[in-house]
């Protein structure tokens, strides 16, 4: 179900967030709607998706703009997938980008 509802989210969220006219009132963007769908294949022991979805943003050379606290999310988020796929090379080097930044 979780899944069925990523979809609808993927299907209404607008293509251009910044000229939506709700834009102003609401509290997201792309970076919120990334953090979840990552977040929600974590909970579905899906890393590999998970770690595709955190990648649109991407904490170590963040591709949209987003705010320091955010890029933090980011970096641990990717670090837990990391773990989860099995890759604690890529782990430690979000780690380490999180703790030093």
């Amino acid at each position: 179900e979780s899944l069925r509802y990523l979809g609808l989210a993927q299907d209404t969220f607008p293509s251009d967030f910044l000229n939506d006219p709700s834009y102003l009132y609401a509290d997201s963007g792309p970076a919120v709607f990334y953090l979840y769908d990552g977040l929600t294949h974590l909970d579905l022991n899906n890393p590999h998706e998970a770690w595709s979805t955190f990648a649109h943003v991407d904490g170590l050379a963040p591709k949209i703009r987003i705010g320091d606290f955010t890029r933090m999310e980011f970096l641990n988020l990717q670090a837990k997938a990391a773990v989860a796929m099995g890759n604690m090379e890529l782990c430690e080097l979000y780690l380490e980008t999180s703790v030093t930044t």
